[in-house]
């Protein structure tokens, strides 16, 4: 069975299922060719799809409840499309997202940061460093040794300024 890609026109054919260990293939950008899974074992036994669980729910739901419903999920999409237009935000927006996609977000790249801010961030970075990665034993030793930093040795204690 043959896959067309559209994007750029290559033909890939499906690998057959051997129950063998798939190569890893990747193209020169180090993607995935077509027909080549970056799962080839799949999913573990027992794995279930998330749908899969949702309509076992429903339909357990409706048995055990006894519910006249012929089609559960209609009817859920239906009881949702009544709130949307009874005034119900929260539906509204859940279906307008869903049917149309959420709307844009513009992001502000533009960050302003003082100098001042700066030089706390590196001392407080700095002050992290010698807590996680000096031991105690090391500084008594004199093994550890804390770099030194323009104006004078940063302290080894986190308190000391």
């Amino acid at each position: 069975m043959a896959i067309t890609n559209k994007q750029n026109s290559q033909e890939a054919v499906k690998p057959a299922n051997t129950g063998k260990k798939q190569e890893i293939q990747r193209d020169e950008k180090g993607r995935f060719i077509p027909g080549v899974s970056g799962n080839p074992t799949g999913p573990e036994p027992g794995y279930k799809q998330f749908d899969t669980i949702f309509e076992q729910a429903i339909k357990r739901i409706v048995k055990e409840k006894k519910l006249p419903v012929k089609d559960p999920e209609i009817d859920m999409v239906i009881k949702g499309v009544v709130e949307a237009l009874k005034g119900n935000y929260n539906y509204f927006r859940d279906f307008m997202d869903r049917r149309y996609g959420k709307p844009t977000q513009p992001i502000d790249m533009k960050a302003e940061i003082e100098e001042k801010q700066i030089r706390e961030l590196v001392l407080t970075t700095r002050k992290l460093l010698e807590i996680n990665v000096l031991q105690p034993d090391n500084l008594q030793s004199g093994q550890g040794q804390i770099p030194e930093r323009e104006g004078g040795a940063v302290s080894a204690d986190p308190g000391a300024e």
